[in-house]
């Protein structure tokens, strides 16, 4: 039971991690573009 909630909660956090550099990623990307139009 322990060991199920410490893999959930690392599972939680990966995803966290992941998609909080996925955000950081596209919008370094969208201001990138924004900057590219003139």
């Amino acid at each position: 039971m322990c060991k199920k909630f410490l893999n959930y909660f690392l599972v939680i956090k990966f995803m966290l991690l992941f998609t909080m550099s996925v955000s950081v990623d596209s919008k370094e990307i969208v201001e990138a573009e924004f900057t590219k139009t003139p």
